[in-house]
């Protein structure tokens, strides 16, 4: 069964975060001053640096965004069309096409991101940007947050098991009348979970990364994977006898 919609790019953001830090927790988001958040951001990996902290993708020009937006158009279909337009951060769906992206030119962009909030931070600390960059590692981690509910339903027994998607702007809807109908709109990146079947997004017992079970009998993200599982459980019985 093939994986839905755009359902590889929210795994990506997940699989992006360090294991460590699955328990960033909110305050550390949005409480911490910005050379604390700073520290924090270049924990990640590199692409979600990137996803984070790129405001910039249309000064590549017209033909560069005009091929990111078809590719995602592809990936996304209809949720962009319909959704796209009232995104509170439209900018960061666009961030998802910086995966393609040399490592040198990562590294540009996310130096780029800190120099200009290190320059706003001078100015005026309370500036929007910084506000910006906070709402989207929370995005991050509250992706990476309901994703791993997805691969452990067992989780949502524990009240704070959705509590960084819960208490972020991406949990909120926005309101609007379309064609004379009331239409209840939600971030893109998080319409794209709704309707998916939870038993097919796992947590691999190898590397710990959450992937589609394409198979429903899939235990691992890989071959190379699944031998090593088997291989392990069969050194746990060997000595167990």
């Amino acid at each position: 069964m093939p994986a839905p919609k755009g359902l590889e790019a929210v795994l990506y953001i997940s699989n992006a975060i360090p294991v460590e830090g699955r328990w960033i927790s909110r305050e550390q988001v949005m409480g911490s001053s910005w050379s604390d958040l700073r520290r924090l951001i270049q924990t990640l990996g590199l692409e979600l640096q990137a996803f984070c902290l790129n405001d910039g993708l249309e000064t590549k020009g017209k033909e560069y965004f005009s091929a990111a937006e078809e590719a995602l158009r592809v990936q996304f279909e209809e949720i962009i069309d319909k959704q796209l337009e009232l995104d509170p951060d439209w900018q960061i769906v666009f961030n998802l096409w910086l995966r393609g992206e040399t490592e040198a030119e990562l590294k540009s962009l996310v130096e780029i991101g800190l120099a200009r909030i290190d320059e706003e931070i001078k100015e005026d600390p309370s500036r929007w940007w910084v506000s910006k960059v906070r709402q989207r590692v929370l995005l991050a981690l509250s992706i990476r947050q309901l994703i791993d509910c997805m691969a452990h339903p067992e989780n949502l027994r524990d009240a704070n098991s959705t509590d960084l998607f819960d208490q972020s702007q991406w949990a909120w809807a926005r309101f609007r009348i379309k064609d004379g109908k009331v239409d209840f709109h939600l971030s893109v990146l998080i319409a794209i979970l709704e309707g998916i079947p939870v038993e097919r997004v796992r947590e691999c017992p190898i590397c710990l990364k959450y992937f589609w079970a394409g198979r429903i009998n899939m235990r691992c993200c890989s071959t190379r994977h699944a031998t090593a599982l088997r291989m392990r459980e069969y050194r746990k019985s060997d000595k167990a006898v």
